[in-house]
């Protein structure tokens, strides 16, 4: 692996580890593996199951503009500066293929290694400013995020 999405990677563990220590949670970091198959950030007592993609194919209309959640059909995103954020104005963008398989693929091993986890995808673009990000998570599950999110500390 490039040294590239290594940092990006260590760049999203930091900066949610800021938002779960703000709702009493522990920091993550980084897994130092290659070449697996899982998440790529620890799994902390959130049970948030993270996959970053750090990709110049992650779609542009998947990269939506500050207080703006998508609802992409079977999965809902937001960027990861706008997560806690309570009113944010609804966007409908068309799903892409390729992000709903990055979930599904990610949730297919959460379901067998973390069956109480929720899956969630990172999609970031390269040279992106890491608040600009977009969490995606799959609808059934946005409310539960939201609820680790905004948990009081």
């Amino acid at each position: 692996m490039k040294a590239r999405p290594r940092s990006v990677e260590r760049e999203v563990a930091d900066y949610l580890s800021r938002i779960y220590r703000n709702n009493g949670y522990s920091p993550v970091n980084r897994i130092p593996i290659l070449g697996r198959t899982g998440p790529d950030l620890e799994i902390n007592e959130a049970n948030l199951v993270i996959d970053v993609k750090s990709r110049i194919a992650v779609p542009q209309s998947h990269m939506l503009k500050t207080d703006e959640v998508g609802y992409f059909g079977e999965y809902v995103g937001v960027r990861l500066s706008d997560l806690g954020k309570i009113l944010l104005k609804p966007y409908y963008p068309r799903p892409s293929v390729m992000v709903r398989d990055w979930l599904a693929h990610m949730d297919e091993w959460t379901r067998e290694f973390k069956p109480n986890g929720l899956s969630v995808i990172i999609l970031h673009k390269p040279r992106m400013k890491i608040a600009n990000a977009m969490f995606i998570v799959k609808t059934d599950d946005w409310r539960n995020v939201c609820k680790i999110i905004n948990k009081p500390a």
